[in-house]
């Protein structure tokens, strides 16, 4: 969260504590903001908004948002290892000569475009680097899909490499 969104928070707050019948002050408040906000504002309020028995301590919070990002990122594991599955296809298919910006997903065009040039990849690939390339290209779908690929191209390849090592 950023320091504007402070107020919406403390809405949200108030309005979840209302449903507790819980008291809360502005030192509490901005414990809770303090502690979580390492995460985007959306995440909170949906991680607030679900089940609860009892009031939620930022613990329980961060636990929800954290659940529901690995659960995104086995999901993405999923879709990375069927892009890899299709590349190959694409590869047995039609060999060098495919057009991997055709691809409609943009993050296989642009892994086997720009990490991964077709033409030379499709070329070199031997049977023992298939294992190790499948390895590294869902490590790097996961990680651009996780990053945006949007903002993954609007990014220098140094810059890139860093937000990449900070995504796991």
């Amino acid at each position: 969260m950023k320091n504007s969104d402070l107020k919406k928070f403390s809405q949200l707050m108030v309005t979840i504590a209302t449903l507790f019948e819980k008291k809360l002050d502005e030192v509490i408040i901005g414990m809770y903001f303090e502690q979580l906000k390492e995460f985007e504002y959306a995440d909170i309020k949906n991680a607030f908004t679900q089940r609860h028995r009892f009031w939620p301590k930022p613990f329980d919070i961060s636990e929800i948002i954290q659940g529901s990002e690995s659960e995104k990122k086995q999901t993405l594991e999923i879709q990375a290892n069927k892009a890899a599955d299709l590349v190959l296809e694409i590869l047995r298919i039609d060999g060098a000569m495919a057009k991997p910006e055709l691809f409609v997903d943009k993050i296989i065009a642009n892994l086997m475009t720009t990490r991964w040039p077709w033409h030379r990849w499709a070329c070199e690939l031997t049977g023992d680097d298939m294992k190790w390339w499948r390895k590294e290209f869902i490590v790097a779908y996961v990680q651009i899909a996780l990053i945006g690929i949007d903002n993954y191209k609007q990014i220098s390849h140094g810059e890139a490499k860093q937000l990449l090592g900070r995504v796991k």
